[in-house]
């Protein structure tokens, strides 16, 4: 018998690469998140807006939390998805505490291996397991 996906973590999976491409469009384009939301024409999903916001608000704690645990990279020089996926994964950190650190984490790791290098997903795991220590103590 096979399982049956949970379709509020598929929403939230579809929620969170719409996410990673505004973001990524927001770094390229350098404009904030709210200028890339205010030229949305489709709504966008109520997590995906919360989400985005909370990185908006957080961006400079999110940074620096980044910036401290990856040793021997400046922001600067990181691939824009990796930085754009640990971004919002730092966010959802802070602002969502009913998503587990685990799943948030799998989800980092699991975007990075579709959107960006084969060596991407082991960086940002190393780097989000020790922002979750720092904001959220696990």
């Amino acid at each position: 018998m096979s399982k049956l996906k949970d379709p509020a973590l598929s929403t939230r999976h579809q929620a969170r690469e719409q996410i990673l491409a505004l973001l990524y469009e927001a770094e390229i384009k350098k404009l904030t998140i709210s200028d890339v939301l205010a030229n949305q024409i489709a709504p966008m999903d109520s997590f995906a807006t919360a989400l985005l916001n909370g990185i908006e608000k957080n961006l400079k704690r999110i940074d620096e939390a980044i910036k401290v645990h990856s040793i021997g990279w400046k922001l600067e020089r990181m691939p824009i998805v990796d930085l754009c996926i640990m971004r919002m994964a730092g966010a959802e950190l802070l602002c969502c505490l009913d998503t587990s650190v685990a799943v948030i984490i799998s989800e980092a790791v699991a975007l990075s291996k579709t959107y960006s290098t084969a060596e991407s997903g082991g960086f940002i795991n190393g780097v989000l397991a020790q922002v979750a220590i720092d904001f959220r103590g696990a």
